[in-house]
Parts: C-alpha cells; sequence; structure tokens
C-alpha cells in the first residue's frame, strides 16, 4: 500500500465540511450511531469533571445573563460570549487539582483542517474546514509525520440552528478518530460539541467509531456543561502524559492541521473502503 501525500490530496475537488449532512458523515468514516435512552445507565454519566466556576467568570456571566435579558428579542451578541467566557475560564484552570503541576491547555481557533481522499456522490474530494474550536494537547509537528493530538472539536452556529452543526462536528470528529487509529492510538475516541450557546449538543466517538449524541440547555443545565467541558480538558491533560501508539500502520489518505502558522500533516487511513 503507497502512502498518498499532501499534494495528491490537493489535486481532488475541494469538498466543504458543512456541505456533508449526517448521513454521508456516518458513511465516510463509517461510524455507528448509538441511541441511548437513559443517559444515568450510559458512559455520557462518566464523562464529566468537577469543577466551579470562579467569582469573577460568574460575576461575568451574569452581566451577559443581564444583556440578553434587555436585548429586546434580539440576543444574539451576548448569547455568543457564553462559551468564549466558559472557554476562558475552564482551560485556563488546572485540569486536575490533584496534580497541581499540570499546565492547563489552551484552546485552539479557527484552523484549517484538510482530510482525503474521500468519496462523495461518487466522485473523489477532499474535505477542507475550519472547526471554531480544538483541543490540541501535544506539540505541533513541524512536518509529515504520524502525530495527531486532538481530542475534542466545537462548533458554533447562529442563534437557533443548533443542530445545523452537528454532522459539522462530526466530520471533524471522524477525521481526528480515523487518524488515530490509523496511527494505532490505544484511545481514539473523540468528543465534540456543536452549540449555538443556547443549546448544547454534545458529541462523543468511540474506540469502536460507535458515537452518541447527548443534548442539554445552558438555562436548565448549566453546571452539567461546565463539568462535561472540563472533562474535555482532563481527558487531554491525561493524554497529553499517556498518549502513545502501538505499531503504525500504512496510510492511503492524509489529515492536515493548521495553527498559528505551524502545519502538522498528519497521514490517516482512506475513509474509503
Amino acid at each position: 500500500m503507497v502512502s498518498t501525500t499532501t499534494q495528491e490530496v490537493l489535486m481532488y475537488p475541494k469538498l466543504a465540511v458543512e456541505a456533508l449532512p449526517l448521513s454521508a458523515v456516518e458513511r465516510i468514516f463509517h461510524l455507528a450511531r448509538i441511541e441511548d435512552t437513559d443517559w444515568e445507565d450510559t458512559d455520557w454519566a462518566l464523562l464529566r469533571a468537577p469543577l466551579e466556576i470562579a467569582d469573577h467568570c460568574t460575576t461575568i456571566l451574569k452581566m451577559v445573563e443581564a444583556a440578553i435579558s434587555r436585548s429586546d428579542g434580539r440576543p444574539d451578541i451576548a448569547v455568543r460570549l457564553r462559551l468564549g467566557i466558559l472557554l476562558t475560564t475552564i482551560y485556563a484552570t488546572p485540569p486536575n487539582p490533584h496534580s497541581p503541576n499540570l499546565t492547563p491547555i489552551p484552546m485552539s481557533s479557527k484552523s484549517p483542517f484538510l482530510f482525503g481522499p474521500v468519496v462523495y456522490k461518487e466522485k473523489t474530494h477532499h474535505l477542507q474546514g475550519s472547526p471554531d474550536w480544538f483541543l490540541w494537547y501535544g506539540p505541533y509537528a513541524e512536518k509529515e509525520k504520524e502525530n495527531v493530538a486532538i481530542n475534542s472539536v466545537i462548533v458554533e452556529t447562529e442563534h437557533g440552528r443548533s443542530t445545523d452543526g452537528v454532522p459539522q462536528a462530526l466530520a471533524y470528529m471522524g477525521m481526528i478518530h480515523t487518524q488515530r487509529r490509523a496511527e494505532g492510538k490505544v484511545d481514539s475516541s473523540v468528543f465534540g460539541l456543536s452549540t449555538d450557546n443556547d443549546q448544547f449538543h454534545f458529541l462523543t466517538i468511540d474506540d469502536k467509531s460507535e458515537w452518541s449524541q447527548l443534548d442539554l440547555n445552558y438555562v436548565h443545565h448549566f453546571q452539567e456543561i461546565v463539568e462535561r467541558l472540563a472533562y474535555f480538558h482532563k481527558h487531554a491533560s491525561t493524554l497529553s502524559a499517556s498518549d502513545h501508539s502501538d505499531e503504525p500502520q500504512r496510510a492511503q489518505s492524509v489529515f492536515h492541521a493548521e495553527n498559528r502558522g505551524i502545519y502538522a500533516v498528519l497521514v490517516a487511513f482512506s475513509s474509503n473502503k
């Protein structure tokens, strides 16, 4: 099997991640949805990390809520501040209070992702898109090498259209999951979120390529949302210390991420069977 290079993948027509319907995402990345009926009896109950929001952050959030209440039916700008405030405070907090030497891991934002080749509507393409946020917990690669250190992605949508971002978030997660499996990672699970800052749709792909979704409302489930975002951080800190691969496999496609001007070109298995 011959490895595919980034240049070869870029020869195929570009396909925007946001153009993919959910069914295509599942097919391209060979994902199967698990329908959960009782969240307390599933793994979702375990995907939380205790965290109390600092007083100064609580004060700011209260100011945002006051602005929303005075917005006269147009709360979009104020609502969009919610996630940024939460991410800033959560990811500036040591991920494990019992290990104070662990450095908080900041979220990265608006960086291009590339993955390919993929087949969509009987044509071969390369996927491109930029998630709003992603959590990279390891060093960046300066040349082509097997090294993907991302465990979660977040897609923000317009207010009232929170579910529109689910296929996009799942596609980015599928890229990472496929890559981690190709690298022989012991843990190939990936987390995601699609949100309009009011409705929060948490997503997960497990080691068996099975995905599930948990829907939460900001007003009614604020603390649970905080603890799930904190879990993403804790999980990343664990991986940063222990992430390793079994024997990596030859690659047929490319996953490529860019951040802060540094390119990480990462090989992955082709998503086509």
